[in-house]
């Protein structure tokens, strides 16, 4: 029956305490003996050893991953970058003039701003490495333990309060732009109409004022939406792309460069939506005083792609209109062409 193992720092401890207690060899020479023939480098138990290496493969892990955790959300901090095409730096620290929204502005331009999938979580990740910290903290001794349980606990509660904190993104505002025009209200109904008059797939654009009122701040990293992926035979309406506007202070003065993440400032930030008709849109042929006899088909809701203390997520939103597009009663659906090759 074997008991508890024994450090080996033990014995060369009792060693050079006998050496600084006796120091003029008063000792029984048998113990005195004993004690100097212990030798400098005691054998290492089987389970120190193990237990070293086990804390060396944690703390590797533990490294490694969150290493990979920091690949992935360092993006959504809003960390300042060289400016670029498509770049979020304000145009106030540009030396030369800005061009005029007309000039800039190009609805053909496809992508910026508009996803088809969500971004990876980082959850998995942090749910690793907590794991792999805490157990580094049951296999430390003394003092070493506070180390890995202190980081275990700050990304615990960063995962936590990025995921969970509540998130309000309202409208304040909106602005009809290309091809998009202002239904008539009806009478006793609070209902925004948009019509978008765009001819079979042309291009729109429409503009939103967006409002963050919580304490964290929330950073906007675009759209996304299941339809956009190039299809050019898709009959609906696609959102192709999103726009900044040119004004940083909350007005809404029309689109001036594409989409690029953005914090919303306390004034609020202005978008613009821009998207593609579909191809049985009537475009100028539709009439609005004659509304029901043609169909419409369109949106009036958002997954807006945003993350908290650089933790993202998707939240679903209900935007202050409806757009919709104006079509016949039936539209022939397009037979697909052979490619030729």
């Amino acid at each position: 029956m074997s008991g508890p193992p024994v450090d080996p720092r033990l014995e060369p401890a009792l060693r050079d305490e006998l050496r600084r207690r006796d120091p003029d060899e008063a000792a029984p020479p048998g113990l005195r003996s004993w004690v100097l023939g212990v030798p400098d480098d005691a054998p290492q138990s089987p389970a120190f050893r193990t237990r070293r290496e086990l804390a060396a493969l944690l703390s590797l892990a533990a490294v490694l991953l969150l290493v990979a955790i920091g690949l992935s959300t360092i993006r959504h901090l809003g960390l300042p970058a060289v400016a670029g095409p498509g770049s979020s730096v304000d145009s106030a620290s540009s030396p030369s003039p800005e061009p005029s929204p007309v000039e800039l502005f190009d609805p053909t331009l496809e992508g910026p701003g508009i996803s088809t999938t969500d971004d990876l979580s980082p959850a998995i990740l942090v749910v690793a490495a907590c794991s792999a910290l805490a157990l580094l903290a049951a296999t430390a001794r003394g003092w070493r333990r506070a180390v890995p349980a202190i980081v275990g606990v700050l990304l615990a509660a960063w995962a936590l309060v990025g995921s969970l904190a509540p998130v309000a993104v309202t409208f304040s505002g909106y602005g009809p732009g290309l091809n998009v025009i202002q239904a008539p209200r009806v009478p006793g109904s609070s209902e925004e109409l948009l019509y978008e008059v765009a001819p079979a797939g042309g291009r729109f654009s429409v503009g939103i004022l967006l409002n963050a009122s919580q304490p964290l701040p929330i950073r906007i990293e675009g759209i996304v939406s299941a339809t956009y992926a190039g299809r050019d035979r898709y009959l609906g309406v696609v959102l192709t792309a999103v726009w900044v506007d040119g004004e940083p202070h909350g007005g809404m003065t029309g689109p001036t460069r594409p989409f690029a993440p953005l914090d919303v400032p306390p004034e609020g930030r202005a978008i613009w939506l821009v998207g593609r008709a579909g191809g049985c849109a009537l475009g100028s042929a539709f009439d609005p005083s004659d509304a029901d006899a043609v169909g419409f088909q369109g949106f009036d809701d958002l997954d807006l792609r945003v993350s908290v203390l650089g933790w993202p997520r998707t939240i679903h939103v209900a935007l202050p209109f409806r757009l919709v597009e104006p079509e016949p009663p039936s539209c022939p659906v397009p037979t697909p062409q052979p490619s030729s090759r």
